[in-house]
């Protein structure tokens, strides 16, 4: 296995991670598309055909983990093969990796970023609501695709020390700050518009308790996250709304 593995290699499987879920089974979840989506390096590492199949039958077992972040785990898979790391190990680190990365994707792209995008949103609607939509697609994707396009050089060049790297960037303590300060953000966020908006009709006495009763409630939705899924959507709708009817 001296076969070197170029960037445009790792690029090949990148672009095909992209569509993983594609293939996504109830038998064997994730497995077909992460086999297939590795192939380009695999075929290289493993030229002769019984050898390839005999590697590729390790990986006949349920494979699941966060999309956005699979291509983290392909990537320290494929770096442990080119060491002619022993199977039995890299089974072992694919099923505590997956995990791991799943866990981790839950928690930061829906979150932190998925809100810190809306925040964002809020933040640019007094351009207009179709201002709002554009801000969401770009700030999310942009991250999204970052971290899946990048994620697998990370993890190649991090091998089996991938998942140890990643604890000390991103850990729940972080995770949980980032968090809350994005809540209370959002919460400062649509107190402003709501203060701007009801100033015309609403006396000062009765504008800043509402306004500061929103930053309390946007704190309380903090800490049911998916609340946040249907409270900020919601009102960038009526905004739009708003603006055709208006």
């Amino acid at each position: 296995m001296t076969a070197k593995i170029t960037k445009t290699d790792l690029l090949k499987v990148s672009a095909r991670l992209m569509l993983i879920q594609s293939a996504w089974t109830m038998q064997s979840m994730q497995s077909e598309g992460f086999v297939f989506c590795l192939m380009p390096v695999l075929r290289k590492l493993f030229p002769d055909n019984s050898k390839l199949r005999r590697v590729i039958n390790h990986f006949h077992l349920p494979i699941n983990t966060h999309p956005f972040l699979v291509s983290i785990l392909a990537g320290s898979i494929l770096k442990m093969e080119s060491e002619g790391q022993s199977q039995r190990l890299i089974i072992s680190y694919l099923r505590t990796a997956m995990t791991a990365l799943a866990a981790l994707g839950d928690s930061y792209f829906h979150a932190v970023l998925a809100f810190s995008s809306m925040v964002a949103v809020l933040a640019t609607l007094i351009f207009g609501a179709v201002a709002g939509l554009v801000t969401l697609l770009v700030m999310y994707n942009a991250v999204h695709f970052l971290i899946r396009f990048a994620g697998i050089f990370i993890g190649f060049r991090k091998g089996d020390a991938t998942i140890s790297a990643l604890g000390k960037w991103i850990d729940s303590g972080k995770t949980k700050l980032l968090r809350t300060l994005t809540g209370i953000a959002g919460g400062f966020v649509i107190s402003m518009i709501f203060t701007k908006m009801a100033q015309d009709i609403l006396s000062l006495f009765w504008i800043v308790p509402i306004a500061t009763g929103l930053v309390l409630v946007a704190f309380v939705l903090n800490l049911k996250r998916s609340l946040w899924a249907y409270v900020l959507p919601s009102f960038l709708l009526l905004v739009l709304i708003s603006e055709v009817l208006i």
